[in-house]
């Protein structure tokens, strides 16, 4: 990053503080600092690409001055042993993507992840072809049991994530919310109860 890129992170910045925005989500340290020094009434949030998975991780975004992480919910969603470990590191506020249908231990993801940070970019007008999305979606297709095996969390295991989180510092973010089913999937997640087919409450590309 120059110094012009900088000055485009900074004039971003202030523009959002300017029009009274007092959270932003980040997921490299170079940007935690920035907003931590520069702005310090901004509620900083670490996102999903930060590859929070271990409580060494956590500890070290919580010394940043995180006051909420989201975890990566890659492999971790269903493996209280390593969540009751990473509460029981910091006392920072955490999260977790109850209807991620990538790949468990996805092998593409910090592929996908940096060439979704590329696409984004503001200097190439070019469209963005998400290799990542249509390999992952010809082998969900292929294979429908990698479905089963990814980590989307059910209904029926919230209260277990919250009593091991303890509730008043653990929320859960819904993937899609643009979709029409978006309030269908909130209604059975905070109902905590799934009858019939749990399919059309997680996020499938195809």
């Amino acid at each position: 990053m120059d110094a012009r890129g900088i000055r485009r992170i900074r004039k971003l910045l202030d523009w959002l503080e300017g029009i009274g925005v007092d959270s932003v989500a980040v997921s490299t340290p170079y940007l935690a600092e920035i907003v931590k020094k520069r702005y310090p009434n901004f509620f900083l949030k670490i996102g999903i690409y930060a590859n929070i998975d271990s409580p060494d991780r956590a500890r070290y975004w919580e010394g940043m001055g995180a006051g909420m992480l989201v975890l990566e919910s890659f492999s971790i969603n269903r493996n209280f042993a390593v969540l009751a470990a990473i509460r029981k590191a910091v006392s920072c506020r955490l999260q977790l993507i109850t209807n991620f249908t990538c790949l468990s231990r996805c092998p593409m993801q910090p592929y996908h992840m940096t060439g979704l940070s590329h696409g984004s970019s503001s200097s190439d007008n070019a469209a963005f072809v998400d290799y990542c999305v249509f390999k992952c979606t010809y082998w969900l297709l292929k294979d429908p049991s990698q479905l089963i095996k990814s980590q989307w969390i059910r209904p029926e295991d919230i209260p277990e994530c919250k009593k091991i989180w303890l509730a008043a510092s653990v929320s859960f973010f819904f993937f899609g919310r643009a979709r029409a089913l978006f309030g269908n999937r909130a209604t059975l997640w905070s109902s905590t109860i799934c009858s019939g087919p749990e399919f059309p409450i997680v996020y499938v590309r195809c």
